[in-house]
């Protein structure tokens, strides 16, 4: 089976690191599963790395401009080349590829005609006229599975072009027939995210290590406790967004993107599961409840008056025209993490916050 990453496997993880991609790649050569990554996929995520460092660049330069203005001694620092560094950063991520056995497709080599025929048809994944580089990547796919067929998933958040409806996980039924006329059964499924792959069909293939899991939870377990790990981990949290549906106001809507800006006092540590990976490491998630101060956006008409209560501070009244960003402090947020380390040394080899939830927050 190959398991195919669009673009969006790396929007929020740019740099292919942390544990789903660990764990896939522990677990993929001992189960005939091979990653795969269309060359268009390559690059478009180096395409957003550059206009992701050439907008920061940019903030940096105006943010800089407007302090020395205000401060009329602060220059603006020296900032890294943006084509340097995109050079620097696509040799590290086809690098990066390599190391997690991840093969890259080429691009596809069929002739205009073929892709002029297929938009003018309307044939997914065109679309009334757009869906080009989503037509090179699935030609990529086809020309792969054509020299090799096999089953495949392909984990893509785009199920507008590609399922038959949205948020399905069946091909659309074009797609189907392409994959047809090269082996009849030969099939494919679509997974939204990297996450939901590896929760469905990686980790239960791992061997659950109960033993350890306990002496975690007792804090038994000799060269560190989860406590120690966590804590040392804590600044993690900074800028982890949390959902609308993860928060429960009462005083003032709060909208997003709402972020965590500074956490402390760990306590209530939970240990879900331990699972061995075929490598040796041991993969770890739990929970934890911790304190917070976040940061969200409220409409400027809601604004007046919501310091009064002493928990919610207004940090820029000006943030645009019809809002103004404020700092809420002492939150109650729940957090699911996990961490990737070796048993025999204790080292933490890397470590991941999976989601911010629980929150509940009160001004009176």
């Amino acid at each position: 089976m190959k398991v195919i990453l669009d673009t969006s496997c790396f929007h929020d993880n740019i740099h292919a690191s942390g544990e789903h991609f660990e764990l896939l790649a522990d677990v993929a050569p001992e189960s005939a599963v091979e990653v795969v990554v269309p060359e268009v996929v390559v690059q478009e995520v180096v395409k957003q790395f550059r206009e992701r460092a050439e907008n920061a660049s940019h903030a940096i330069q105006a943010n800089s401009r407007d302090l020395g203005y205000l401060t009329k001694n602060f220059e603006t620092p020296l900032l890294p080349d943006v084509d340097t560094s995109v050079e620097e950063f696509e040799s590290n991520f086809r690098d990066r590829l390599k190391a997690l056995n991840i093969r890259v497709l080429p691009l596809p080599t069929l002739p205009h005609q073929e892709m002029l025929n297929r938009d003018k048809e309307n044939r997914r994944p065109f679309v009334a006229g757009r869906g080009y580089r989503d037509a090179l990547i699935w030609e990529s796919i086809l020309k792969d599975l054509d020299a090799e067929p096999s089953d495949f998933i392909f984990v893509t958040v785009n199920s507008k072009d590609f399922a038959a409806k949205v948020g399905d996980d069946q091909l659309h039924s074009d797609l189907k027939q392409d994959l047809e006329s090269i082996e009849p059964a030969c099939s494919g499924r679509l997974f939204a995210t990297l996450k939901s792959f590896v929760d469905a069909n990686i980790k239960p293939m791992l061997k659950s290590v109960d033993e350890l899991k306990r002496a975690l939870q007792t804090d038994s377990y000799p060269l560190f406790t989860v406590e120690q790990v966590v804590n040392e981990q804590i600044d993690r949290l900074v800028n982890v967004e949390i959902s609308t549906h993860d928060i429960r106001v009462t005083d003032v809507d709060l909208d997003e993107p709402i972020t965590i800006e500074s956490a402390d006092d760990v306590t209530d540590v939970q240990i879900e599961r331990v699972l061995e990976m075929n490598s040796g490491r041991l993969y770890v998630e739990g929970t934890f409840a911790c304190t917070a101060t976040i940061e969200g956006y409220v409409f400027k008409a809601d604004a007046y008056g919501i310091e009064e209560g002493g928990r919610i501070h207004i940090s820029n009244w000006h943030w645009n025209e019809y809002y103004v960003a404020v700092e809420i402090r002492n939150v109650d947020l729940q957090i699911q993490f996990s961490f990737i380390f070796d048993r025999r040394k204790g080292d933490i080899e890397s470590f991941d916050v999976a989601r911010a939830s629980g929150i509940e927050y009160r001004t009176t």
